[in-house]
């Protein structure tokens, strides 16, 4: 590991953080410790940081993921309906039930999808 002193200035990068509160300018997170010496328990760290211009916040996954149940979304100029399959969502074709995205495709693929529409329950 790189040594670092006092007065280093470095960008720090915290991966697959989920934000547990954001207000008054202020974003609270929490994100797992990476266990040591094969340590079974997962461990969670929460921290929070003042929002400013050189703090810089992007999202992971598209705003709208995960796919929902009678999602329309859009794939490589084809129109795919998420199907609830078990206790997954599949991505299946409307022509073909056999082309879409299993769920561990769509996860990988999630740039790349387009939601085009969503109904919500009333």
């Amino acid at each position: 590991m790189t040594e670092f002193k006092p007065g280093d200035i470095v960008n720090i990068t915290v991966e697959g953080a989920s934000v547990v509160e954001c207000k008054g300018g202020s974003l609270a997170y929490e994100y797992v410790l990476v266990p040591h010496d094969d340590e079974e328990e997962v461990v969670y760290a929460e921290t929070s940081i003042r929002l400013s211009d050189a703090v810089t916040v992007e999202r992971a996954d598209p705003e709208w993921w995960p796919p929902q149940p009678g999602d329309v979304l859009r794939f490589e100029g084809r129109r795919l309906f998420a199907v609830a399959r078990g206790s997954n969502v599949t991505l299946v074709s409307a022509f073909w039930a056999e082309e879409g995205l299993d769920p561990q495709e769509s996860w990988e693929h999630r740039h790349d999808l387009t939601l085009v529409n969503r109904e919500y329950p009333s």
